[in-house]
C-alpha cells in the first residue's frame, strides 16, 4: 500500500508539473503577444519626442528575449524536482546571463536607432557630424566590453587577473592599433579644423589626391575622382599633406597669352587699351580684382600680350562660358584694328648677288 501512495504521489506530482510548465509557456505566448502589440502601439504613436520612438524600438527585442528566457528558467526551476541532480546554479546562471545580454542588446540598440537617425539627418541635410559617429561607434564598443566583463565576473572568474594582463595586452594593441589611432584623430581633426566638407573639391599637392568628398568616416573619407572612381583615404594623411580645397576658391582666374604679328606692334598700344575696356565693361569679370593686359614679351613669331583678370562666377563650367565669350571678343577686338594673331612663321632673306 505504501508503494501505491508513493507511485500515486509521484504521478500527482508529474501531472502537476507538465500542467505547470503548460500553464507557464502559455503564459509566456500570451504575454509576448501582449507586448507586442503594447510596442507596437507605442512605436505607431505620434511624438515630437525622437528619443521617444527611440527607446520604444530598442525596448522591443530585448523585452521578449528576457521575457522567453525567463519562461524557460521558470519550467526548468519546475521540474527541477523530477531530476536527480540539482539545476538551481544553472536556472540562477540564466537569469543572470539573460539579464546581462538584454540590458547590454538594449543599450545597443538605443546607440543603434540614434546612429540611424543622425544618418538619415546627415543625408537630408548634407552634412557630416563626425564627433557624434565616432561617439555612436565608441559607445558600443564600451557597452560590448562592459558587457563581457560582467559575464566574466558573473562565472566566478575574477577580472583583476584579465586586467593586470591589460599592460601587457594595452602595449601589443598600441603596436597593431597605430594606424587605427592615427586615422580616428586624423578624423577628429578634420572636424575641429574644418579643411573640407562633404560635397567639396579638394585636392593635394603632395599625393596623388583629387575629387569630390562624398563621405567622412572615423577612418576613411571617399572621394570621387574626375573619372568617376571611388577613392578610399585614410584619415591619418590628412595629419601630413598639403591639401587645396578648390571648392572655397573666391574668384577663378583668366590668364592667357596672346600673340599679334610684328607686323601689328604699332597696334599693340590700343588694342591693349580696348581689351582692357572690354574686360572693365564684361559683367562676370570681379572689377576690384586686378585687371592687367599689357605687352609681356617678344616670341620668335609674335608679340604677346599677357591678359589677366578674375571672373566672379567659381563654377566651373559657367566660368569656361565666360571665358569663351572673352576669348571671342578679343579675337573681334584685334580684327577691328586691322590685325591678326600670330602664328609661328618664318621669313627667309635673299641676298641679291650677281652671277657670272
Amino acid at each position: 500500500m505504501f508503494k501505491d501512495t508513493t507511485s500515486f504521489l509521484a504521478d500527482h506530482i508529474a501531472v502537476s508539473i507538465v500542467l505547470n510548465t503548460i500553464i507557464i509557456i502559455c503564459c509566456v505566448i500570451l504575454a509576448n503577444y501582449l507586448l507586442e502589440k503594447f510596442f507596437e502601439k507605442l512605436i505607431a504613436q505620434k511624438s515630437s519626442v525622437a528619443l521617444y520612438k527611440v527607446i520604444s524600438r530598442s525596448a522591443d527585442m530585448p523585452c521578449k528575449i528576457l521575457l522567453w528566457c525567463f519562461g524557460i528558467a521558470y519550467v526548468a526551476d519546475n521540474i527541477n524536482i523530477l531530476l536527480v541532480r540539482d539545476i538551481n546554479n544553472i536556472i540562477i546562471f540564466i537569469k543572470s546571463l539573460a539579464l546581462i545580454v538584454c540590458s547590454s542588446f538594449f543599450i545597443w540598440q538605443i546607440i543603434s536607432n540614434l546612429e540611424i537617425n543622425n544618418e538619415i539627418k546627415q543625408k537630408k541635410t548634407g552634412k557630416n557630424n563626425i564627433p557624434l559617429d565616432i561617439l555612436f561607434k565608441v559607445s558600443k564598443v564600451i557597452v560590448t566590453i562592459l558587457a563581457v566583463l560582467t559575464l566574466i565576473e558573473t562565472n566566478g572568474i575574477k577580472i583583476t587577473g584579465i586586467l593586470a594582463l591589460g599592460s601587457v595586452g594595452g602595449i601589443i594593441f598600441g603596436i597593431a592599433g597605430k594606424d587605427l589611432l592615427a586615422n580616428f584623430f586624423g578624423a577628429a581633426f578634420v572636424y575641429l579644423d574644418s579643411p573640407f566638407k562633404v560635397g567639396d573639391w579638394i585636392r593635394s599637392p603632395d599625393k596623388n589626391i583629387e575629387g569630390t568628398v562624398e563621405s567622412i568616416s572615423w577612418r576613411l573619407t571617399k572621394i570621387r575622382t574626375f573619372d568617376k572612381r571611388p577613392l578610399f583615404v585614410p584619415n591619418a594623411v590628412f595629419n601630413s599633406v598639403i591639401l587645396e580645397n578648390a571648392s572655397r576658391m573666391s574668384h577663378r582666374r583668366m590668364k592667357e597669352i596672346i600673340g599679334v604679328r610684328y607686323t601689328d606692334i604699332k597696334k599693340v598700344k590700343d588694342i591693349t587699351k580696348a581689351i582692357k575696356l572690354m574686360l572693365l565693361q564684361h559683367d562676370e569679370i570681379d572689377k576690384l580684382q586686378t585687371i592687367l593686359v599689357s605687352l609681356i614679351q617678344y616670341s620668335p613669331s609674335s608679340v604677346d600680350i599677357m591678359v589677366y583678370c578674375f571672373s566672379q562666377n567659381t563654377n566651373w563650367i559657367k566660368f569656361q562660358e565666360a571665358k569663351q565669350d572673352i576669348m571671342l571678343k578679343i579675337n573681334d577686338i584685334i580684327e577691328i584694328f586691322d590685325a591678326e594673331i600670330a602664328f609661328p612663321t618664318q621669313t627667309l632673306y635673299l641676298e641679291n648677288k650677281k652671277i657670272l
